[in-house]
């Protein structure tokens, strides 16, 4: 059999709620020359029998089980000896890849042989599927590179798709720390490639409380993050890196102290875009529930009132608020705000 021009690598635990609909997203590729290798890291729930009966359908299905959960950067790092593909896409299991994904991407790798690393737009979406924001940034090397410098991540890690020939190039293990590992490989990379962004929304990255992107907990996203940066740093200034495992242990361990500030900011999130769709109970539900913690508390105190007005004052409200958010904001034109109210027949379109 020839290889597949494509491999996908998805790792997944207890992901039953929305594993379904992230795999079936693609399976109805419009590009169909992949293998989507899939880790069911341990999972208790029902993922092991979908995934049994997605292999069973469909060969271009290959899944491996572990016994013990091992955590998403070892299962990505697991997966990389069993890759056949000439590239590499990432997905997440409970995201959703739009149809053009894997052929928009392979057509701008065969036009640009430079490119080793292909981003896209993505659209941001609630647990029920509303798209409440789009991310658009520039198609351009040199701005992307800028912002990873600076230790920003502007590209979504389920977007990502590699030529596996500049992962090779690399030194081992390609993935590394149990978080913030795509900012990580992205950083060493700039040593490698060429970085590319497909100007199309591809993608649609699933924003809830059991997202590990969301809830992984920030006291550990930015110490990981400082760490990561240095070790740029020290690279691009041609010395060694330090020992930076026995420092990511001390920040996993010091991780429950973390837990209720990021559970406030997810909460307080979720109650600002319930509150701009209008729905005011749900708003003053999460809201509430985020000032219970004293460092989130002022913000979500100003919205809390705001949802105690009549919905539509409370939403023009705090739609003026968030107009006024992104006078500051440095991403401001590449952001764009969409209205959670208009509900989820839109989100399948793949449209600039």
């Amino acid at each position: 059999m020839a290889d597949p021009v494509v491999s996908v690598l998805m790792s997944v635990r207890n992901g039953e709620a929305y594993l379904k609909e992230a795999v079936d997203s693609v399976l109805s590729q419009d590009f169909g020359d992949f293998e989507f290798l899939i880790t069911d890291d341990a999972s208790t729930d029902a993922t092991p029998d979908l995934l049994a009966a997605y292999a069973r359908r469909d060969r271009r299905v290959s899944v491996v089980r572990e016994r013990e959960n091992i955590g998403l950067t070892v299962a990505l790092e697991r997966m990389m000896p069993r890759v056949r593909g000439r590239f590499i896409a990432r997905m997440d299991a409970d995201d959703v890849c739009l149809p053009s994904r894997f052929r928009a991407q392979v057509d701008r790798f065969a036009r640009d042989p430079e490119t080793g690393v292909l981003s896209s737009w993505f659209r941001l979406i609630l647990p029920d599927g509303t798209a409440f924001e789009e991310r658009c940034f520039p198609d351009d090397h040199a701005w992307i590179r800028r912002q990873l410098d600076r230790g920003t991540n502007v590209l979504s890690h389920g977007t990502l798709m590699f030529r596996k020939e500049v992962l090779d190039r690399m030194t081992r293990p390609v993935w590394r720390f149990r978080f913030g590992q795509e900012l990580d490989l992205l950083l060493r990379l700039l040593d490698f490639t060429r970085f590319g962004l497909v100007p199309q929304v591809l993608y649609l990255w699933r924003w809830h409380t059991g997202s590990m992107s969301v809830a992984a907990m920030q006291h550990i996203r930015e110490r990981t993050d400082r760490i990561i940066c240095e070790l740029h740093e020290l690279r691009s200034r041609g010395l060694p890196e330090y020992d930076w495992r026995a420092r990511e242990q001390e920040i996993l361990a010091a991780a429950p102290t973390g837990l209720g500030l990021a559970s406030a900011w997810d909460d307080y999130r979720q109650g600002r875009i319930a509150l701009f769709a209008g729905k005011m109970r749900a708003a003053r539900r999460s809201l509430r529930a985020a000032m219970v913690n004293p460092k989130a508390r002022g913000k979500a105190l100003v919205l809390f009132c705001l949802a105690c007005l009549p919905a539509g004052c409370g939403r023009m409200a705090g739609a003026l608020i968030g107009r006024l958010q992104w006078l500051w904001n440095p991403w401001a034109k590449y952001i764009r705000k969409l209205d959670p109210a208009a509900g989820t027949d839109h989100l399948r379109r793949g449209d600039a």
